[in-house]
């Protein structure tokens, strides 16, 4: 195990990108934020996967101490490098950190709340490989309960869209690709096919593409980054491929706190899960400025920032 300091910026070796094998180097960047129970856990989860990865690299914000990571239990040993950041610069930030020490020719994003079946990373990782047109790759993400969870398998949403899937309206007619484009409910869940976005705690990419589009956006601390992410590599080219047969478990909103009631929570929990609310309001009212403010009609667009404000005000009076 390698443990590195915080905010080195020296990249992997570009000349051991690829194993020896000729198979292509796959590098995972783990995002963690005081959570070392579920951190643990996806890290066994790595561990045991068919395709182990070639090295992993743990990203740790607001890191008081280092996580105690479990040791690899199989051999070859996976190189882990342990990258601590003193303050929490958001998800999109935390990945930048972790890929500039990650020497792949693919580099997987990932939770930590996110745990992968056995044959999850290959069956991705191969699909992903199969195309020289992928940009990205994704796969099927459950919830514990085994519902999917529909932010691996979506459409860029406009305000229309939001608003139907707010409404649950989608769920009248799940086969309508005009009420069912935010979750693409027309296509196949458990297929393998291109869509438009998919969830960042499982989202793997082609190094040529996301130096192409200058890594993630760090204006986004939290939610809406990696949406963003997806239209831009898109734009510039590449498809987002989705691969149903691959699973992985996400205990969606572990490190946010957001699906706890406040009774559970610690006054600094509480905290973290109140600027996450706020962060998610500004990054999705960013995105909208920034992709979709110019295709939405000029008389919707006050009522649009007035929806934004009023999800803020409810935000501040929420326990």
């Amino acid at each position: 195990m390698v443990f590195d300091a915080a905010d080195t910026g020296h990249p992997a070796d570009s000349a051991g990108r690829r194993a020896e094998s000729g198979s292509p180097r796959l590098s995972v960047v783990v995002v963690n934020h005081r959570r070392p129970d579920l951190l643990a856990d996806a890290m066994r989860a790595l561990y045991a996967s068919q395709r182990r990865p070639d090295e992993i690299i743990v990203v740790e914000a607001e890191a008081g101490e280092a996580p105690s990571l479990p040791a690899d239990a199989q051999a070859p040993s996976i190189t882990v490098r342990l990258t601590l950041l003193p303050d929490n610069p958001g998800y999109a930030a935390a990945c930048n950190r972790g890929a500039a020490q990650a020497g792949g020719d693919w580099l997987l994003f990932m939770n930590a709340d996110v745990m992968v079946h056995p044959d999850c990373l290959g069956s991705v990782l191969a699909e992903a490989t199969s195309d020289a047109s992928i940009g990205i790759a994704t796969c099927r993400l459950v919830r514990p309960d085994g519902s999917i969870d529909h932010a691996c398998h979506r459409g860029i949403p406009s305000v229309l869209d939001s608003l139907i899937y707010k409404a649950r309206l989608d769920r009248l007619a799940p086969r309508s690709r005009r009420l069912g484009h935010y979750r693409l409910s027309w296509l196949d869940p458990t297929g393998s096919h291109d869509i438009e976005a998919c969830s960042g705690a499982f989202l793997l990419i082609r190094r040529d593409a996301l130096e192409a589009v200058g890594g993630w956006d760090e204006r986004y601390w939290f939610y809406a980054e990696d949406l963003d992410l997806c239209l831009r590599v898109r734009q510039a080219g590449w498809h987002v491929r989705y691969v149903g047969s691959a699973t992985a478990v996400h205990v969606k909103g572990g490190s946010s706190n957001l699906r706890r009631s406040p009774g559970e929570l610690t006054d600094e929990q509480r905290a973290t899960r109140q600027r996450v609310r706020e962060a998610a309001i500004d990054s999705h009212e960013r995105f909208y400025r920034e992709h979709l403010a110019a295709d939405t009609a000029r008389p919707l667009r006050p009522l649009v920032r007035a929806l934004f404000a009023s999800q803020r005000s409810l935000t501040r009076r929420l326990p």
